[in-house]
């Protein structure tokens, strides 16, 4: 006779959902939740891989070989600007060839990445003893997935070539298959040569190859594939444009990263973690006790307050008093990026086998790399960890919930965390439509002014500006011809330099409910040079422009 044990076992197989119609329900849910965003204007970033895939078309094995003026410093090779490999311009020319290059158009094409990044978590998870169909629709309710899925960035391409790399990798070591190691190369090699975060295939793939094999084999041969390949393009990079790509990301993330201290970056690393990966506050009181979650949020309360006071951390006082609101926003973050640190060193001290091991490392090495490495804290960096944060979160999720015959209640902290995602990713979409209605306002008035303009901008801004055939400034401003119109998005710092009268200054609506890239409110969810967390709830602030005109007298006096 059955025990108790085995008949509920029975009955939950019996009652999953076959592996096709887990496919079809995790394609449909993407498909749901992400083409409400397919007219999103060009954001942040996108011109860039806008402009090489463009080249491509063109001259496919020169993809670099144009300058763009993106750094106010006048033009510039786009081999020094754009800091990543072309593969994930490549796949946009590729969708252009059949769609054409407009905003819907590409964003469609753009869904295949999306939809291959959910399917390989839902693979990974069968590998890892976790529940296939909850961690995939774990991962598409985090905010840091949702909100780049709606970009034309390679992010979520790399990921998506990163997860079935894995997936190879897994089986080549399961049956020693040649085929699936060649099929592991070949996809992280694509990874590299999407966004250089996949470097941190080569050590993970050693790693876990010596654990398992614990000796020299075929197994080998992936990691050194993958790092030839790399060698291959640096070297490629270099005769045709004299300079290494690695050199140069390496000198730029020195750069930005020299005067930051390391306590900061692992206090920003965790809010990131934890803003990227909100779903984990529904799913950790499954997974730790009140008394430890409670000793998790003083910690946070703790360091949040050292950090303000010591000022190691970003400035959370200002002149018009204490922001907070996001002091509420880096506590919380912190808080859950704590939980998630400790729920993968917990699956690592319990792992009987390799599979914890290696989990925590990847989840590990992509944090060392978006706190410490990247030039910048952002959302994008810690991409290719979330999914397995989501494997990790719904595996010991379902450990708690099966003991507790509770399972069914699973689906209820993925719905919540996938209510706060789509809330932060129209927050972004009306961030960049906010931008592309000023621009569409905005370069008119500069076509007609009497004399020269241009604009001070970057990002979709600098995409929709130049296409109505205004040029951008170059610093300093001074050095524009006197009567010049510069039309001057305010998103970031004001000129370093005076001798522009300001003639108008206008507000464009950002209807959202957060914010994920702003100064006044202290969100980055792209750069952290915005703020110390990925986003804040609450009205987002208008998005401010300026119209000016060069003066001769730099000290002549500003009307408002």
């Amino acid at each position: 006779m059955k025990s108790d044990t085995q008949t509920s076992q029975v009955s939950r197989l019996e009652k999953a959902p076959s592996p096709r119609r887990e496919v079809a329900i995790l394609i449909a849910a993407t498909m749901f939740l992400l083409l409400p965003f397919i007219c999103k204007p060009f954001h942040i970033d996108d011109p860039l891989y806008l402009w090489v895939a463009q080249r491509i078309r063109e001259h496919p094995l020169d993809f670099f070989g144009f300058e763009v003026n993106w750094y106010f410093s006048g033009t510039q090779p786009m081999a020094l600007v754009i800091n990543n490999p072309p593969f994930g311009s490549f796949f946009l020319a590729g969708v252009s060839l059949f769609a054409g290059w407009s905003e819907s158009a590409l964003h469609l094409g753009m869904l295949a990445p999306a939809v291959a990044a959910v399917l390989g978590t839902w693979r990974l998870a069968r590998r890892f003893a976790a529940p296939p169909l909850l961690s995939a629709l774990a991962l598409l309710s985090l905010p840091g997935f949702l909100v780049s899925a709606t970009t034309l960035m390679p992010d979520v391409l790399a990921t998506a070539l990163w997860c079935w790399a894995v997936v190879l990798w897994m089986e080549g070591l399961a049956r020693d298959r040649i085929g699936a190691f060649a099929g592991a190369a070949l996809l992280a090699s694509a990874c590299v040569l999407t966004k250089f975060v996949g470097l941190g295939l080569i050590p993970l793939f050693l790693v876990h190859g010596a654990i398992v094999r614990r000796r020299p084999g075929i197994w080998l041969a992936v990691p050194v594939a993958v790092a030839l390949v790399a060698l291959a393009y640096e070297s490629y990079v270099y005769s045709l444009y004299g300079i290494h790509p690695f050199a140069v990301v390496g000198a730029y993330s020195l750069k930005t990263r020299g005067e930051i201290s390391r306590l900061s970056n692992i206090l920003v690393g965790l809010a990131f973690l934890g803003g990227t990966a909100t779903t984990a506050a529904f799913v950790t009181p499954w997974l730790l006790s009140w008394r430890q979650i409670a000793s998790f949020g003083l910690a946070a309360l703790v360091l949040a307050v050292f950090s303000f006071a010591s000022g190691v951390a970003y400035p959370q006082v200002t002149s018009h008093g204490a922001r907070w609101l996001l002091i509420a926003h880096f506590v919380v973050f912190v808080w859950l990026g704590l939980q998630i640190a400790t729920l993968a060193v917990r699956r690592l001290a319990r792992a009987q086998d390799s599979d914890g091991v290696f989990l925590a490392c990847w989840i590990a090495g992509i944090f060392v790399f978006a706190a410490f490495a990247n030039w910048t804290t952002n959302a994008r960096s810690l991409l290719p960890a979330l999914p397995a944060i989501a494997i990790l979160l719904l595996g010991e999720a379902q450990r708690t919930a099966a003991a507790k015959n509770a399972e069914r209640y699973l689906l209820l902290p993925i719905a919540f965390g996938a209510v706060i995602a789509l809330v932060v990713a129209q927050a972004d979409y009306a961030l960049a439509r906010s931008t592309w209605i000023a621009a569409k306002d905005l370069a008119p008035v500069a076509r007609s002014w009497n004399g020269p303009a241009c604009f001070i901008g970057f990002w979709g801004f600098q995409q929709y500006m130049e296409s109505e055939g205004v040029r951008k400034a170059s610093f300093p401003v001074s050095t524009l011809n006197p009567g010049t119109l510069v039309v001057h998005q305010q998103s970031h710092d004001a000129p370093p330099d005076t001798g522009v009268r300001i003639l108008e200054r206008r507000q464009y609506p950002v209807s959202a409910l957060a914010s994920t890239q702003s100064l006044e409110r202290g969100s980055g969810f792209y750069s952290d040079v915005f703020g110390p967390v990925p986003f804040v709830f609450g009205q987002a602030p208008a998005y401010q422009f300026a119209l000016g005109v060069i003066t001769q007298d730099a000290s002549a006096p500003q009307s408002r």
